[in-house]
């Protein structure tokens, strides 16, 4: 029987091979922790904001979709990624609005956050970057969560 190129090949049995078992890397432990804290990070903002959009009163329109966190500096911006004064509590129709419009952002976050507060986010957006301390970082996100929902 001559094998053509539509001719399923017949299997056979295998040799069993060891496969080596490979550890993961510094850059998925990273990513994992990171999932993480951006979990643990939206989850405080929204306590903090009492579960109701900070947009609503300021875009005098009403809320549709279920509550997301917007980062006001972006996430790439390991310094301010974590920190809750970096965030606030939307609905998703609003923070659809605010990606949509660089201007209409900063002026709600500025009106919601305060100047002192964007100006600090700002200058540490734009350090250089240092690696975080992510046991630091989850501990002080889980004690906002634990104080806020008590």
């Amino acid at each position: 029987m001559s094998l053509t190129r539509n001719t399923p090949m017949k299997r056979t049995a295998l040799k069993r091979t060891a496969f080596k078992v490979k550890k993961r890397s510094e850059k998925t432990r990273t990513k994992q922790i990171e999932a993480k804290l951006d979990d643990l990070w939206s989850n405080a903002v929204k306590v903090l904001a009492g579960h109701k959009c900070e947009m609503a009163t300021l875009l005098d329109s009403p809320c549709e979709g279920p509550l997301e966190s917007h980062h006001i500096q972006r996430r790439r911006h390991k310094l301010t990624r974590f920190l809750v004064e970096n965030g606030c509590c939307t609905c998703s129709r609003h923070h659809a609005e605010l990606h949509a419009d660089i201007g209409v952002e900063y002026e709600n976050c500025y009106l919601l956050k305060g100047e002192g507060s964007l100006n600090r986010m700002s200058a540490l957006a734009q350090t250089q970057y240092i690696r975080p301390d992510y046991e630091a970082l989850e501990k002080s996100l889980k004690q906002i969560l634990k104080e806020n929902t008590q």
